[in-house]
Order: C-alpha cells, then structure tokens, then sequence
C-alpha cells in the first residue's frame, strides 16, 4: 500500500466530498492497523475477492495458497471495526458449482455487498 494512501483517502472525504472505498488485495499488508486507519479516514467500505466457499478453491481460483486465509483474516478485523464489507467474486468455470455455498459464506460473513463479475477473458484466443 502507498504510505500516503489514507492520507489521500482523508482528502477525497474531507475536501471533496467523495464516498470513498477500498478493494485491496488479500496480503500480509492488510493489517488491524491499516483497517484502523481507513476507518478514521472516513472509509465508507471495503472490499476483498472471495472467489469460493473454502481455501482450495479460492486459493485455486487466486494462484496464491493462503489468500483465503488472508481474506478471511481481514473480514475479521473488518467487524470489529465495524466498518461495511463488500465482497467481489469472480465467476468462472473452476468456481461455478461453489456459488451457493459462496454465496451462504458471504452471507455469514454480513457484508453488504456482493458483486458476481463474469471471468471476461476467458474463451478469448
């Protein structure tokens, strides 16, 4: 993340009036103390991808072991700091047969939103 990030999001709220939000990656950087900060930014929600039910597939789905475990990390310190959870899946053919049970993770989870985006590039040549 950019050192000034939050800085620039106080400024988009503050003297711009913006409705500002934020969809990072799942990654160690995601910490208490980063959602902390977004938070007395003024950060109206924040969003992570959660692209199936469980690790294996999510993982799967991202290339990298342990974003599931990351997201769900980050979910967790977006309660407690009760700032508003939006979740974006991306759906494609390694997931399709997960989606309900995303579905009900996403549930469990309270976010507020959930966004399903088709996997675009896929069957291009």
């Amino acid at each position: 993340m950019r050192p000034d990030l939050f800085e620039l999001a106080q400024y988009a709220i503050d003297q711009k009036k913006l409705s500002v939000s934020m969809t990072p990656s799942a990654t160690p950087k995601v910490t208490r103390e980063a959602i902390r900060k977004a938070k007395e930014a003024g950060l109206s929600r924040w969003a992570f991808s959660l692209d199936g039910s469980c690790a294996d597939i999510n993982d799967h789905f991202r290339g990298t072991k342990g974003s599931y475990d990351l997201t769900m990390r980050g979910v967790d310190y977006l309660k407690e700091l009760q700032i508003p959870i939006q979740v974006n899946t991306t759906v494609s053919k390694y997931n399709l047969h997960d989606l309900e049970a995303t579905a009900e993770k996403v549930k469990e989870m309270g976010a507020v939103l959930c966004a399903y985006v088709p996997k675009a590039w896929e069957n291009r040549a």
